[in-house]
């Protein structure tokens, strides 16, 4: 995940992983972070079809609140 702009230290990015048109929360990560930092909390890739990350205030939400910014089918 390069080349992501710069976030302010209120946000993160978070990552969901969607199955069927439902996001799970997976984890967050913030502009700064090396790819190797990012700690994936629901890591069932085999199930989804979709990854997509969002641009969120610091505390994890159970759905996107905001627009989906970037989206990559498996």
């Amino acid at each position: 995940m390069n080349n992501l702009p710069p976030l302010p230290e209120s946000q993160r990015y978070q990552v969901w992983l969607i199955t069927r048109q439902v996001p799970v929360p997976s984890g967050m990560f913030g502009s700064s972070d090396s790819v190797e930092q990012l700690e994936i909390l629901s890591a069932n890739f085999s199930e989804s079809d979709v990854i997509g990350v969002s641009v969120e205030t610091l505390r994890r939400s159970p759905q996107p609140p905001f627009a989906i910014v970037l989206v990559r089918k498996f």
